[in-house]
């Protein structure tokens, strides 16, 4: 009689543990998977920041560019 609750508690023991391998192995996989989104995340934001420094440049070249060609514009019809 003891042998057989020793053996139903051996596999209640075992299918406890298992459920608890799967649980643990679910658990990293999450975490895994937010940490990847928190890098994704991260080099997101910082393309998206050089891009904003590249249209700041964009735009400030553009607009020294444009005063060049107004002050030029001003030059030769002065001159005219």
């Amino acid at each position: 009689m003891m042998e057989r609750n020793r053996t139903a508690c051996s596999k209640k023991n075992l299918i406890c543990l298992k459920a608890k391998m799967k649980w643990i192995k679910r658990k990293k996989r999450r975490t895994a998977q937010l940490q990847k989104r928190k890098r994704r995340s991260f080099s997101d934001k910082k393309i998206i920041e050089e891009q904003m420094e590249m249209i700041r440049m964009q735009k400030i070249a553009w607009e020294k560019q444009s005063m060049l060609y107004s002050k030029m514009m001003d030059f030769f019809l002065t001159k005219a």
